[in-house]
């Protein structure tokens, strides 16, 4: 997967989940409801059968919650076309650039957000981006770093994803406005379905 794959996608559930299953009927909703990608994070148990099955599919799936180079390693076996972390993790930043595999780390502040790019990430997450102003705060760090390009996660909305994509953003990563955990949880495919339609009718 390239950034303009990502960029292509424009929004990025973010599915976690008590059981793999229910991770895996979701991601399904949400395809179907028109997201081109979808993220699983490894806190979900099961995370490496989801992606291997919906990989198996041919849908871009990203792997959520990479805290290490052996998870991350875990992740591409299993078919992960993208790795998202919530923190920078310079090895496996590494690892990812000398294969051509796209890494996304995570970082909040301008310092940790250069550290990353520094590194060779091409795209950084900042999260969680709502805790200092959302789009604004998207825009700010962008003024003296205009080369930087950002996947804004962490209290995304439909209302605001626009002005993340106008500021800097590749695409956002979205969890409850567009994957809520009781509709995850309750199996609720109609709902994430319609989410999804709700979400590619307005930004695709």
């Amino acid at each position: 997967m390239t950034i303009d794959d990502l960029a292509a996608a424009r929004f990025v559930p973010v599915i976690r989940a008590s059981q793999a299953r229910k991770a895996l009927v979701a991601a399904r909703a949400l395809l179907r409801g028109g997201c081109k990608a979808v993220e699983i994070t490894y806190t979900t148990p099961g995370a490496s059968e989801v992606i291997a099955e919906l990989a198996a599919d041919g849908h871009l799936v990203g792997a959520g919650t990479i805290l290490d180079l052996h998870q991350a390693e875990i992740a591409w076996t299993a078919g992960a076309a993208f790795l998202v972390s919530p923190h920078f993790e310079p090895s496996v930043v590494a690892v990812g650039l000398a294969s051509g595999r796209l890494v996304i780390p995570g970082a909040l502040t301008p310092s940790e957000a250069l550290a990353a790019f520094t590194a060779g990430a091409r795209t950084v997450k900042i999260f969680p981006v709502e805790s200092l102003g959302g789009p604004r705060y998207l825009k700010l760090l962008r003024d003296p770093l205009p080369f930087l390009r950002f996947f804004p996660t962490g209290g995304v909305t439909l209302a605001d994803a626009p002005a993340y994509l106008a500021n800097g953003a590749v695409a956002v990563g979205v969890g409850t406005a567009l994957a809520p955990a009781d509709a995850i949880e309750g199996g609720d495919e109609a709902r994430l379905v319609q989410l999804a339609r709700e979400w590619a009718a307005a930004l695709l």
